[in-house]
């Protein structure tokens, strides 16, 4: 990735904006990745802080690049230690600081190392090291510099709005139409119809000044298709007089195309981008075109879009105070020529403000993806439906969505400025406000405008007083919410007219102030957002029916929902919430069945190949994680982690499709056997740690390698890991995934699992995979560990389960478990392996046991216990209490125990099995 270039560092000045520039950048990389400093949005008082806070010293070093700053000046002397002027008579010399020296040449690893370091640092003497190295920048980011930046009435000029956009306005309605007409082709045929809509200005070509063009990327998804794939396509259309001639101008009917040509057109599986003209009576062919353009831009064009929820969540705009302001602009400017149009009839919230995945041209990384914040755009489903919508009379209004229509929330006069407020405050705050809600607000029957009081209460809470935030932002963000009637007034017409003068143009003064130097916002351009491709879910399976309501939105290219949900940010802290329901592996929530409908009892659920019943278990695995955002166990808070030991092969720490976030959440690493236990040969340590890590966040991992192989010999190993992760590493659970056919005499391995069970630690094994002719094999036939077989993701059990034994029979998902498997190759071949049996379900259970911990945790924390939740005892009394029998096992699942258990019902049983009304004699 090219280097943004700084002024020539010739000068102390012009040195240390190059050095804060880059330092910046290395902080909110590292803040970006929410394991370094916990869970995302917990409030780390380092990593959270220093992006931000570099941000405010490169502001304050470019102020004083246009004031002046001489030699000996008060300013001179606030600067950072890190940064310290020479004395008066010493001439500047870079080699001085030749650790910044480095950094400004791109040699980054040595700052990004010395960051992770200190954050990560548990020494006694770690917080106040933390404090010194910010405390300089502070005192000369705060100098001269309260309140942050001018006011809003300085930013506000009464004045006329810019000439042309009614046509502007005018041209967004013909093109939704037209589109709209060419949708009902699609529906009619069993297909659907999609788009992404550039929200940004299009460059007019010289020769084409009479036309508005218009940028989109169109995905048509028909029964015929063999896989989806993304179109670009630039429509211009016709711009003629004022706004009483609407955009018109009748075509040659050889040049027209029909909507089935459209449809073709979008489905044709090429490169490039093909150019239409609009007018009032349809659609015109120009020309399909590839130029240079296209080729700088590597578009993914079998993948998914990136939402803003996702952006969110991945911490990608923390601490970056550019960024957040251009593209706070850019979608205040978007609304506001939206706001009269049809493609505002969808709500605008971050689910829905959209990002292309790209490859930068040229990189050396071949699994680094990059997103363009500064070009947005905004995810819709074109339908002919949503146009009768609003032509259905009064008396036609009989259902409660028509009641919603006629009687919209009188909580907001303008609902339309309400959703870019709350946009507006999320990229503000770079989390999503749904991490703000009340916990009754988590319920499956959400409240209609919980988003809208959320926003209002982090807008008068302390918290937002003492944000340093541009006030004028403030302002903004505040008239948006409140609403502000002094402002916008009630009529929608004049409410449109002051968006622009109160939020719209103000946002572009204020960046053009601070950032581009009088130049027009929408022709600047930052550097690239950065994911890795492992951050999404693979992209190779078919479309099948998916519940709107589906949530984890990077995933192939998929088909909108027909229906905003009225509380869009409910789940996307963890899986950010699409318009589009995932059409990946990792995409759907299980459809809920009707009461009133019945079904036909033929196959199991449509599982006629292998593809099937590997997609039900990813259907499976999602739903899992959402539980976890909807339950909000997120781990934030150190109390609330559990320290899992995985006694295995090892782990491979660079597997490619690991992210910084799984990394960080593996605390230790040792190896008992000899060799590196970073390297994992056989790739069933990585593949377990996979499962936990993709099922939990409120677990961090201890590796212990036993084993270079798939089978494993060395017992006394094993007791040397078992000891090192209850003495050592002070673990809650130990889980291991093999298994011995007999006992020694001593058994030292029995007993070192005893001692592990009598200090409260639990310990989880997998039964066998001998089918039912064998039986239990140790460590998992010991008593007091929990047992695991696997099942399907609908609990029937596995072939290769061992017989039945005495007592609990515990069985778990483990078939069909897709989550990180080595490749030989990873450049060639990085796609995760599907593998089945009992050492799959055992982390699984790890993970069900992980997630009712935090359950309990979260509703009843001060709660006498006389059996702990999360000892050996209690987490098999939990298991026992969430049980089902299917096959004869006893099938343990959250997401239908949860589904099908009121938490009333819950919270008595666990008073029952485990509190006050616990009989202790009824203990298997």
């Amino acid at each position: 990735m090219e280097r943004r270039s700084y002024p020539a560092a010739s000068t102390l000045l012009s040195f240390a904006l190059a050095a804060v520039g880059e330092l910046r950048k290395i902080a909110q990389a590292v803040a970006g990745t929410p394991g370094a400093s916990g869970e995302p949005g917990e409030q780390e008082p380092f990593l959270t802080t220093l992006g931000p806070l570099l941000s405010d010293v490169e502001t304050r070093l470019k102020a004083l690049g246009q004031a002046g700053c001489p030699r000996g000046s008060d300013a001179e002397k606030r600067w950072p230690d890190a940064l310290k002027p020479p004395p008066r008579s010493t001439p500047f010399k870079r080699d001085t600081y030749s650790v910044l020296d480095r950094l400004i040449n791109g040699v980054q690893q040595t700052a990004k190392t010395n960051i992770r370091r200190l954050a990560k640092s548990t020494h006694s003497r770690a917080p106040t090291e933390r404090a010194k190295f910010q405390s300089s920048f502070k005192a000369f980011a705060n100098a001269e510099r309260n309140p942050r930046g001018p006011p809003l009435s300085d930013l506000v000029m009464i004045s006329t709005k810019p000439t042309g956009y009614d046509n502007y306005t005018a041209c967004l309605r013909l093109l939704h139409s037209t589109l709209c007409r060419c949708s009902a082709r699609a529906e009619r045929c069993g297909g659907s119809f999609m788009a992404n809509v550039a929200l940004t200005r299009v460059q007019r070509l010289e020769e084409a000044q009479d036309d508005v063009p218009f940028d989109f990327f169109f995905l048509h998804r028909h029964p015929d298709s063999e896989g989806d794939m993304w179109k670009e396509v630039r429509i211009q259309v016709f711009l003629q007089g004022d706004e009483s001639r609407s955009p018109r101008v009748r075509w040659l009917s050889s040049r027209k195309i029909s909507p089935d040509e459209f449809c073709g057109l979008i489905r044709r599986r090429e490169r490039g981008r093909l150019v239409l003209s609009a007018a009032s009576d349809g659609l015109v062919y120009e020309r399909a075109e590839l130029n240079l353009e296209q080729l700088k831009r590597l578009f993914l064009l079998k993948a998914s879009s990136v939402s803003l929820a996702t952006v969110l969540e991945k911490r990608k705009l923390h601490g970056d105070v550019q960024l957040k302001l251009l593209l706070s602009y850019l979608l205040a400017k978007a609304v506001w020529q939206f706001y009269d149009s049809d493609w505002m009839a969808s709500n605008w919230s971050k689910d829905r403000i959209h990002f292309m995945r790209e490859r930068l041209n040229g990189s050396s990384k071949p699994h680094e993806v990059i997103t363009l914040i500064h070009k947005p755009y905004f995810a819709t489903e074109l339908s002919p439906s949503s146009t009768r919508s609003s032509r259905v009379s009064q008396s036609e209004c009989s259902t409660e969505e028509d009641v919603m229509q006629r009687f919209p929330s009188a909580t907001h006069f303008h609902p339309k400025i309400l959703a870019l407020g709350i946009m507006l405050l999320e990229i503000e705050l770079g989390e999503g406000i749904e991490l703000h809600q009340l916990e009754e607000s988590l319920d499956d029957e959400p409240i209609e405008n919980d988003d809208h009081f959320t926003a209002g209460k982090i807008i008068l809470s302390p918290m937002w007083e003492k944000r340093n935030v541009y006030q004028a932002v403030k302002e903004m963000i505040e008239i948006c919410l409140k609403p502000d009637t002094g402002k916008f007034g009630i009529e929608e017409g004049p409410a449109r007219d002051n968006l622009y003068t109160y939020v719209v143009a103000p946002l572009g003064r204020l960046f053009r102030q601070a950032w581009s130097r009088d130049r027009d916002p929408e022709s600047f351009s930052p550097e690239p957002v950065s994911f890795k491709a492992t951050d999404f879910p693979p992209d190779n399976t078919k479309p099948f029916y998916l519940d709107p309501r589906a949530t984890d939105d990077l995933s192939p290219a998929q088909t909108p929902a027909l229906e905003p949900t009225t509380r869009s940010s409910s789940v996307s802290s963890m899986l950010p919430t699409n318009p589009y329901p995932r059409q990946g592996p990792l995409s759907a929530e299980m459809e809920k069945p009707s009461p009133e409908k019945g079904e036909l009892l033929g196959d199991e659920d449509g599982e006629n190949t292998i593809e099937d019943r590997r997609r039900n278990t990813n259907k499976w695995f999602v739903n899992f994680q959402t539980l976890l955002v909807k339950h909000r166990l997120l781990g934030r808070g150190r109390e609330e982690r559990l320290k899992v030991a995985i006694l295995d092969s090892g782990i491979d720490m660079q597997h490619p499709d690991f992210t910084d976030e799984d990394r960080d959440r593996i605390k230790e690493r040792a190896t008992f056997i000899g060799g590196d236990a970073d390297v994992d040969t056989a790739g069933h340590g990585t593949h377990v740690a996979a499962i936990i890590l993709r099922l939990t966040k409120n677990v961090d991992l201890y590796i212990g390698k036993i084993t270079n192989t798939s089978s494993v010999s060395q017992r006394e190993e094993i007791v040397e890991a078992l000891k090192c992760a209850r003495t050592q590493w002070g673990v809650h659970v130990i889980t291991l995934s093999f298994g011995f056919d007999t006992v020694r005499s001593p058994d030292t391995m029995g007993d070192e699992i005893r001692q592990c069970l009598h200090e409260g630690i639990m310990v989880f094994a997998s039964a066998s995979n001998d089918g039912g002719e064998g039986s239990r094999t140790y460590p998992a036939k010991y008593p007091g560990v929990i047992c695991a077989h696997s099942t399907t993701w609908r609990g029937s059990k596995a072939e290769r389960n061992p017989g039945l034994e005495e007592g609990r029979n515990f069985s778990f998902v483990g078939e069909h478990v897709r989550p990180i498997w080595p490749a030989k190759n990873p450049v060639d071949d990085n796609r995760m392996k599907y593998k089945s049996g009992t050492s799959y379900a055992a982390p699984v259970a790890v993970s069900m046991a992980a997630f009712m911990i935090g359950y309990i945790q979260k509703k009843m924390p001060d709660y006498s216990w006389v059996i702990k939740p999360w000892s050996p005892v209690g987490i098999s009394r939990i298991f026992g209490m969430m049980a089902v029998e299917i096959d004869g096992y006893d099938w343990v699942s959250p997401t239908r125990y949860l589904k099908y258990t009121k938490e009333g019902k819950i919270i008595g049983d666990l008073q029952q099995y485990l509190g006050e009304g616990v009989d202790l004699t009824d203990w298997p």
